[in-house]
């Protein structure tokens, strides 16, 4: 009669468990598409950070406004995506490992997902890859997100800049991540302040 008892119990604790992670399963699902928009919008807030603490004026370099920090995204292969964090210091639109930040997590990795020189990049910078993310997409000019020391955004192609104050936007920006699903998610770089945030 003990032996039973025993079996029934046994059975409804495992009838339990059975019911319990059927409900709370489907919170383990992973949304690569919020949490590549979360990276981003941090990294976006770590480059103006870099930008503010950095002051690239030099009254004797004509186009010190060229080598303001940056991320940028890039495809190279049409399909994979990916961004870097880097700040021009050649004028010649070439990112080399010694612009690339280095992660703040004390990793010893530079923020870059694209690199055949640098050993050490960061694998969920590249966003293809780490969270499923199959197309970019930025209103404005070009796919880089440029700061100034006072933490304003600017867009487009820095290597191009004749003037402290081109590319400076005057309107929200807004990129916006697609997965393989379809399902977009929309990240808003605010005009003037540079606030970045997930809508």
């Amino acid at each position: 009669m003990k032996k039973a008892f025993t079996l029934i119990e046994l059975v409804l604790v495992i009838v339990i468990v059975g019911i319990l992670s059927t409900q709370i399963s489907p919170n383990f699902n992973r949304d690569g598409l919020q949490e590549a928009a979360n990276q981003i919008v941090s990294h976006i807030r770590y480059t103006q950070h870099l930008a503010m603490m950095d002051n690239k004026f030099d009254p004797r370099v004509q186009n010190w406004f060229r080598k303001r920090w940056q991320l940028l995204f890039d495809n190279p292969s049409g399909s994979i995506w990916g961004y870097s964090i880097y700040s021009e210091s050649g004028n010649n639109a070439i990112m080399n490992a010694n612009e690339i930040a280095k992660n703040p997590l004390g990793s010893g990795k530079m923020l870059t997902a694209f690199s055949t020189t640098v050993a050490d990049y960061t694998k969920n910078l590249l966003i293809s890859d780490a969270y499923d993310i199959t197309n970019v997409t930025l209103t404005g000019t070009g796919t880089s997100i440029v700061f100034d020391t006072l933490g304003r955004p600017f867009d487009g192609n820095t290597s191009l800049y004749t003037s402290p104050t081109m590319g400076l936007q005057t309107t929200d920006r807004n990129i916006t991540l697609r997965n393989s699903d379809g399902d977009t998610k929309i990240i808003t770089i605010a005009a003037e302040t540079g606030y970045a945030y997930i809508r």
